[in-house]
């Protein structure tokens, strides 16, 4: 078996020594505007179905303990309260993700982090250090794979990772351990199936699952459970170049891409050209008799039926486009159940045909893009869009722009005056001596 060279440990050395005053300003800048768009995605699914079963889960397979369980009166154990918390950051498909990493790095780290640092009293310099050595560590982890080896690229798979050096950051001051729980969120973490039977329901990409596992491997490491400590010394599925890619010297976390709606980002730049399709050309719907949409073959994989589900509307292009076209592109800011049952978006879902293209297959993963045509009775449209759109890293969001996102998904959950409170909480979260977030958090009352 080939050992490469002390990888592990200089991931564990990076994540241990990566300190406040050794990260750039705009960096930390940008580490806070993640936290606020985790946030706000967090808000906007309390409420849901899926929120609803977890707090149930939660007495019956935890118990109580003493770590924040946000929108709940009662606390659980950290596992718990880790699982519950990041699965808020993951239902609705609108948290943060990462071209490069093929997935969602926010959803994993930021609730388990703000769990741990509250839980443990940590201040918040603490938490912007080991959220952005997460973020650093596990998006390396996830573009050290071989793109072409994999059936899917679910978050899961690498988000313990994420999640367990954010943890073991906050809690241990030597190398060793770091280096444990690297292997113990390689042996513990989710291991998905190739292709995930349609439809997938709640389970989307493991995410909350991977998260508690990484929290549990710190956890295990603190009561002395041992397990590999170079485990990436010898997975030959990872490129050891990729992994320590210019750690200390290029922060990925700056090229996080942020969202604008309720759907998989693979779907974003179709939702972008039926709006613009419709805008420019003024196109009525009732003229439209077929919508052909040209896309990656991963999104091609989708289920892309007429949704039953939340869930199921997130990954169905004809829905995404057919609503877009009949209700505007604000209707996919956080999708509506009532939208399933109506009959011009079911009718103009019907008319969706899909089909892969070269093109786009080339340009992916660097650039997701598409092609639409739209035709109506009387004249066809088309459009093509391969470049960076909104909240890419081309194009981000301002932190302006992000607290709006978040405000809209906040405010009627805790009310204005906490919503606003927590804002300047996280734009000064180097300052606050110890992280408590819980008194945000709870329902407005």
């Amino acid at each position: 078996m080939k050992k490469y060279s002390d990888i592990t440990r200089k991931i564990a050395t990076f994540a241990l020594n990566l300190s406040y005053e050794s990260i750039p300003l705009e960096i930390i800048e940008y580490a806070k505007t993640l936290i606020i768009d985790q946030l706000g995605v967090s808000f906007a699914a309390y409420g849901t179905p899926i929120h609803h079963v977890y707090q149930k889960i939660l007495d019956l397979s935890f118990g109580y303990g003493k770590a924040p369980v946000w929108g709940a009166e009662t606390k659980s154990t950290l596992s718990g309260a880790v699982l519950h918390n990041t699965l808020l950051g993951t239902a609705l498909d609108l948290d943060d993700g990462h071209r490069r990493a093929l997935g969602h790095p926010g959803a994993a780290i930021i609730p388990a982090a703000m769990t741990v640092a509250e839980t443990r009293n940590k201040s918040g310099k603490a938490l912007i250090e080991a959220i952005i050595a997460a973020y650093e560590v596990a998006i390396r982890v996830s573009m050290a794979r071989d793109l072409d080896r994999l059936e899917n690229v679910y978050t899961g798979a690498w988000g313990a990772f994420g999640a367990g050096i954010a943890s073991g950051k906050m809690i241990f001051s030597e190398i060793e351990p770091i280096q444990n729980i690297l292997g113990l969120a390689a042996m513990y973490g989710p291991t998905l199936p190739g292709s995930i039977p349609s439809p997938r329901r709640m389970v989307k990409e493991g995410i909350p699952w991977s998260a508690m596992v990484g929290v549990q491997a710190a956890l295990f490491t603190e009561a002395g459970f041992e397990g590999p400590k170079c485990v990436f010394d010898y997975l030959s599925a990872y490129d050891p170049d990729k992994l320590t890619y210019e750690l200390n010297h290029v922060f990925l976390i700056k090229d996080t891409y942020i969202k604008q709606y309720s759907c998989c980002r693979w779907i974003h730049p179709i939702v972008l050209l039926c709006h613009r399709l419709k805008q420019e050309e003024d196109i009525n719907v009732n003229d439209i008799k077929e919508i052909r949409v040209k896309t990656i073959s991963r999104a091609l994989s989708f289920s892309n039926k007429i949704p039953q589900t939340i869930e199921d509307a997130q990954f169905s292009i004809p829905f995404c486009s057919a609503l877009t076209l009949t209700k505007g592109e604000s209707a996919l800011h956080l999708i509506d159940h009532k939208y399933f049952r109506d009959p011009e978006i079911l009718r103009l879902s019907q008319t969706v045909t899909l089909q892969g293209d070269e093109e786009l297959e080339v340009a992916f993963p660097g650039k997701v893009g598409t092609k639409v045509e739209i035709k109506t009775r009387e004249k066809v449209f088309s459009k093509s869009l391969i470049a960076p759109i909104k909240g890419d890293a081309e194009k981000p969001f301002s932190r302006e722009e992000v607290k709006e996102k978040y405000l809209i998904y906040a405010k009627p959950v805790v009310g204005d005056i906490r919503a606003e409170n927590l804002i300047r909480f996280i734009e000064n979260l180097e300052g606050a001596s110890n992280v408590r977030l819980s008194k945000f958090m709870g329902l407005n009352k």
